[in-house]
């Protein structure tokens, strides 16, 4: 089973043009899952609302999660 490696980075917002933003996006199969939140002082505040957000879209389009690889796990 290929795995896919989910991105975690910041940068500026798709939302919201302008605003710094910490995100996590990964495509699968021509599927992009893609979540940000604004970016906190402490870097990895962000990342268990983010990697909430990519499984639940990933469930949504059938996508088994076991084959995201998350940078902190």
């Amino acid at each position: 089973m290929k795995k896919y490696t989910v991105e975690y980075k910041s940068g500026d917002s798709r939302m919201s043009p302008g605003t710094s933003v910490d995100y996590m996006l990964v495509i699968v199969d021509d599927v992009e899952l893609y979540a940000e939140a604004v970016a906190q002082d402490d870097e990895s505040a962000t990342y268990d609302e983010l990697k909430a957000s990519i499984i639940e879209q990933a469930r949504k389009h059938g996508i088994d999660a076991d084959i995201l690889i998350f940078w902190y796990d």
